[in-house]
């Protein structure tokens, strides 16, 4: 009895190992992930270094999916035809477009999704394709290759055009040009003291505009002053001149008719002095005797 109670419990030990070992390798392999994907096509335009089957693809830096195929496109060998497993909810409109991107500088390389605009259509298979084809742009290495090979043109060009500037007569041109240039840096250096007193000059008499200009503001403040006082003194002649015309006035209107009276006068005072002189000068016994009476007339 104890013994085929050991086979049975054994028995149940190794079944439910079975189980979990099979469930654990359908898990492995399988999984019991139930999100959807879609299958679409990307054309790569240069070498897809670092990519493999399983690399991530991207959203905005989020994991949406892998890659699941990495082939050469049939009718151009020229770019590598990828398809890709993206989840079904993942924002893939017709502005989404791959670029393969690393994580530093020599970093795991990926592919990364970028949308142009959020309010694009969703991205829909066209007639004649497999799958819904996402455009690609070149990557950051491909496009630093692109400017380091233009850049190497241009130095290439650059290098042929001095190096065609610079053969034959032009060279000779060069020289002369650089010994007229030594001969006239000769000149200036001989002609630096002059310079230098011209400098000095010119400085003094910028320091004597300076001073002069300084000195304005009081000068013409001088002026201003004296040109009120100027002002002050018209208007106290104007004022003494029409007082004196006043005055004048006043004795022209008073004196003078009193002066005229006094003189007239005068004269006839004097007339009679002379008359009294004439009369002495023919009698001079008036003095004694006085003016005889005026003879009468005939009938008085």
């Amino acid at each position: 009895m104890g013994t085929n109670t050991n086979y049975t419990i054994v028995g149940v030990a190794v079944l439910l190992l079975t189980i979990a070992s099979i469930t654990v390798f359908l898990w492995l392999s399988v999984g019991f992930d139930q999100k959807r994907y879609k299958t679409y096509q990307i054309f790569m335009n240069e070498a897809v270094y670092g990519l493999s089957v399983e690399s991530v693809v991207k959203v905005n830096g989020v994991t949406v999916g892998c890659i699941q195929k990495i082939s050469l496109d049939k009718h151009n060998p020229q770019q590598v035809l990828l398809l890709v497993k993206v989840e079904d909810n993942a924002p893939i409109t017709t502005s989404t477009t791959a670029i393969i991107q690393s994580q530093g500088l020599t970093g795991i390389r990926y592919i990364e999704l970028q949308a142009g605009n959020s309010g694009a259509e969703p991205l829909v298979k066209m007639p004649g394709e497999d799958y819904p084809i996402i455009p690609s742009r070149p990557s950051l290495m491909l496009q630093l290759n692109t400017i380091l090979m233009d850049v190497t043109d241009n130095f290439q060009q650059v290098a042929d055009s001095i190096s065609g500037v610079l053969d034959g007569d032009n060279a000779k041109s060069i020289k002369n040009s650089l010994r007229n240039l030594d001969r006239f840096t000769s000149m200036l250096s001989e002609q630096s003291q002059q310079m230098s007193s011209i400098i000095s000059k010119v400085d003094d008499l910028a320091k004597n505009a300076a001073i002069a200009s300084k000195a304005l503001p009081e000068l013409m403040k001088n002026i201003s002053g004296t040109s009120r006082s100027i002002t002050d003194m018209s208007l106290n002649v104007s004022d003494t001149m029409k007082g004196s015309n006043k005055a004048i006035k006043q004795i022209s209107e008073q004196t003078i008719p009193k002066v005229n009276a006094l003189i007239a006068e005068l004269e006839e005072a004097s007339q009679s002095f002379a008359d009294v002189a004439k009369e002495l000068k023919r009698n001079p016994s008036m003095l004694l005797r006085g003016k005889a009476p005026k003879a009468l007339g005939p009938g008085e």
